[in-house]
């Protein structure tokens, strides 16, 4: 419970209940063979939530109550958990948990300069003393009967966008007024650039960088005009993206991996060909080494070790 009050986006509501749940069926049922899954995802569920591909709380749910029932785990939920037993390491958990709680404010400063700051404070004051925007503003509301009291600070906000703008939830309909406004807000807030409103400020898209399951996504309004040497802090964005990153890339490395992956594969084939012949010993390895057309110093070890590099 203390670990989840420090994570972002009001972990400890969303997550324990289900922790709890959780511990109690481990205690109560310490034999069971699916343990081992609960385990993981009680791992994934005191992670930062950014780094979730699935969701680990009705993931948490159902494991507790198969093993509250003395059921075995289906094929294809240890299937699942299988594809998430890697678990990302506490570097890139401690990077990331750090900076959800400043994404949670809606503050991007860590990641933007100062001179897309003030871009973005023009922006801002262009839209807030823009009469035509007010206008609209009071004429939706008042379509929609919001009634917002002096000074009240409520936040609505517009649906979040998915990639390739595919999305599940826009459905229009006249006949549900909860719907119709939806539709209506969010067309206002694609006509003046927003993610919403609080109270009768506009909240206006920002420059923004965020991490996902998948990977780090750099956000560009449609207003901006972005200059990458200046607008963006990229030294602070790699100490977010680069944690997770699993080898060092670039032409040079990549190219070398993929040579050494073909000459991997052509020693496994050269091996198992002419062991069929009958050939063994200091006999096959220099056999290899010229199928290879690498030099008669090139050591049998690193023989053996093509070969296991190649795939079965």
């Amino acid at each position: 419970m203390a670990l989840l009050r420090r994570l972002a986006f009001r972990r400890i509501e969303r997550v324990g209940d289900v922790l709890k749940e959780m511990h109690a069926v481990r205690a109560n049922h310490p034999k069971h063979p699916g343990l081992q899954a609960l385990e993981i995802t009680r791992h994934w569920l005191l992670m930062p939530f950014t780094l979730w591909p699935v969701d680990f709380v009705g993931l948490g749910r159902h494991l507790a109550s198969e093993i509250r029932s003395g059921k075995d785990l289906r094929p294809e939920v240890l299937f699942l958990l299988e594809q998430v037993s890697e678990l990302p390491k506490p570097k890139v958990q401690r990077a990331i948990a750090a900076h959800e709680l400043q994404v949670e404010k809606g503050r991007y400063e860590r990641v933007i300069t100062r001179e897309a700051q003030l871009k973005y404070r023009e922006k801002v004051k262009q839209t807030r003393d823009n009469p035509a925007f007010r206008k609209e503003w009071q004429r939706l509301k008042s379509l929609f009967n919001l009634r917002t009291a002096k000074g009240e600070k409520r936040v609505i906000r517009r649906r979040m966008v998915q990639e390739r703008n595919f999305r599940n939830d826009w459905e229009f309909r006249d006949d549900d007024d909860r719907l119709l406004f939806k539709a209506a807000f969010d067309a206002f807030c694609h006509r003046w650039n927003l993610y919403g409103m609080e109270g009768d400020k506009p909240l206006v898209l920002k420059l923004s960088v965020n991490l996902t399951a998948h990977g780090t996504m750099i956000v560009v309004p449609a207003y901006w005009s972005l200059n990458t040497t200046k607008d963006l802090d990229w030294s602070e964005i790699m100490k977010l993206h680069r944690p997770r990153v699993a080898m060092r890339q670039g032409p040079v490395l990549s190219q070398a991996r993929m040579d050494r992956g073909n000459m991997a594969k052509k020693t496994r084939r050269l091996w198992e060909k002419l062991k069929r012949k009958g050939i063994k010993g200091d006999e096959l390895y220099q056999e290899i080494k010229k199928g290879l057309g690498v030099l008669p110093s090139f050591t049998d070890r690193e023989i053996r070790r093509l070969r296991k590099e190649a795939p079965a």
